[in-house]
């Protein structure tokens, strides 16, 4: 053999020999064979929903499935608990918290979808029955045809929140990896989804930073993300996002500068450009500047054109929806309690001078109003409510969100992020405690667009407020420590006797819990709280 057929053997010898390695490798076979065990676990529990749904619309009365909500849990956990496993085998606690954490937002988005299917599919069999091709079958024959006919209803969505768990769990723990040993920047990677990345997770207009800071990704809102897959992105950076990082001592040559020129949200969605700033890692001169205007240009409409079209789809079909199945479905987009009825009574004179007393003087009078007509309608609420509004004009950004039990999602989907003045509320129910959360903070720490957050109970208003940066080491060590506080008063309160669910114990619990996190809040830098007792 001459020497250009050795080479070609060589090569042809090597790929041959990297196809084998990927077939031995027991961390991917260990990766998959994990994911798709929890497929089978997705596809059991949906089947079960299902006949349940189509018994009780047939038969009537066949009560509620027991332990639904621990079922996807444990789902949940052991899959990214396994994940840990495989990539990480150190018992890091900063690891194991993130999985923790992981867990327990994935398994409430899984309830949400899997509530959600389970609504639409009882209103979809209720009209199947009402048709006539099936009406004088008998009951064995309509279950027969009723499951076949919907047997891999949301099965689909419910597999996606799965990987999305694992590629998140996944990224958190590289992350965290990689600070242990001691990386310097991040680049953004990808390439994984055969042709279908999103147009704006394209590595090559993300600019890389230093590992602690957050990348700039522009869809159609401005989002700063620590990794793929980073939950403060939402659902448009997270769902089905397979994008992954590489790490670095060396700098990397499209590094983002502190002084570089940032570009507005509008001007990346209709490619203007300054000369030849970088934008967003992009290098514009003379001969590129126009063909990179035109690509950005065309990305932005394409952007523009996708969203407007799925969001007018959406809007058609629960226009049809609602008109085919009556009022009922609509329960689930607007509100259900009646604020009418449960109106909460309260000075509002006397509560209103104590909000102005206490609260910034950012806080408009008008905003002020806001917070109190939020107080007489959510107060007495068994569940949460949530909604974000300017504090120097008092109005609303968007519809009030409902939430599932104690806690609700704000949807920011169009609000103007970088307009600024914005803060959220929402409420606590009277069977919980009152103060902020871990949670709360974690959130409202992790918002950069957010300078408020306004939490609202029956007795009591607290407000954070967490302006500019903060790295997630200090957000999850907050976020620990609080769930220790209220860990600490139930503990405290077990040892008094207190009884659960009385008013005794809620009132020591809100008390000893309240305390702690006032005095452990005044030592964290750059976060404030302030709490008005009405």
């Amino acid at each position: 053999m001459n020497n250009k057929q050795q080479l070609e053997y060589l090569l042809r010898i090597r790929k041959i020999r990297e196809v084998m390695v990927v077939k031995d490798n027991i961390h991917l076979t260990y990766k998959y064979k994990n994911r798709n065990h929890a497929f089978k676990q997705v596809e059991n529990l949906q089947d079960k929903i299902i006949n349940h749904v189509i018994d009780d619309v047939l038969f009537g009365n066949v009560g509620e499935l027991k332990n639904i909500e621990k079922t996807t849990s444990k789902i949940i956990n052991d899959t990214l608990v396994n994940e840990r496993k495989r990539i990480h085998r150190i018992d890091d606690r900063f690891v194991n918290h993130a999985v923790k954490s992981n867990t327990e937002i994935y398994s409430k988005f899984f309830n949400n979808r899997l509530n959600n299917i389970k609504y639409s599919l009882q209103l979809r069999i209720e009209e199947e029955l009402r048709k006539n091709s099936i009406r004088n079958l008998s009951d064995s024959e309509i279950r027969k045809i009723l499951s076949e006919k919907y047997a891999d209803t949301g099965k689909a969505r419910l597999k996606n929140i799965v990987k999305d768990s694992i590629h998140t769990n996944e990224s958190n723990i590289s992350f965290i990896q990689a600070l242990n040993e001691g990386y310097s920047y991040k680049v953004w990677m990808n390439g994984r989804s055969k042709g279908k990345t999103r147009p704006w997770h394209r590595a090559r207009i993300i600019a890389s930073v230093p590992i602690d800071e957050y990348f700039d990704i522009y869809g159609s809102y401005h989002a700063e993300l620590m990794y793929p897959g980073d939950l403060n992105g939402g659902a448009e950076n997270v769902a089905n996002c397979r994008c992954w990082l590489r790490y670095t001592n060396r700098t990397p040559s499209n590094l983002k500068k502190k002084s570089s020129f940032n570009i507005p949200h509008s001007s990346y969605l209709h490619g203007r450009n300054k000369g030849s700033v970088k934008q967003n890692g992009l290098r514009v001169n003379s001969k590129s500047g126009n063909k990179i205007t035109r690509t950005i240009s065309n990305i932005g409409n394409k952007i523009k054109n996708i969203r407007t079209k799925i969001t007018e789809k959406i809007k058609q079909n629960i226009l049809s929806l609602g008109n085919k199945f009556g009022s009922n479905f609509n329960k689930q987009f607007t509100i259900d309690e009646n604020p009418d009825i449960n109106i909460h009574e309260f000075d509002e004179i006397k509560v209103k001078r104590k909000l102005r007393d206490t609260l910034p003087k950012e806080f408009s009078d008008e905003s002020i109003d806001y917070i109190l007509d939020v107080l007489k309608k959510r107060g007495n609420a068994s569940i949460e409510y949530g909604q974000s509004f300017n504090y120097k004009t008092g109005k609303p950004l968007n519809r009030e969100c409902k939430g599932i039990k104690d806690e609700v999602d704000i949807d920011m989907e169009n609000v103007d992020l970088d307009q600024g003045e914005i803060a959220t509320q929402h409420n606590h129910p009277s069977t919980g405690l009152r103060a902020p959360s871990g949670h709360d903070f974690f959130v409202a720490m992790g918002n950069t667009w957010e300078d408020y957050k306004v939490i609202i109970s029956k007795n009591e208003i607290w407000v954070i407020e967490a302006k500019g940066r903060f790295d997630t080491k200090i957000r999850n060590t907050v976020y620990e420590r609080l769930n220790e506080f209220a860990m600490n008063s139930m503990k405290k309160a077990n040892s008094k006797n207190l009884e659960k669910g009385t008013f005794e114990r809620w009132e020591f619990l809100n008390e000893s819990y309240g305390g702690d996190v006032k005095k452990y809040i005044n030592f964290i830098e750059n976060i404030n709280i302030y709490q008005v007792i009405l």
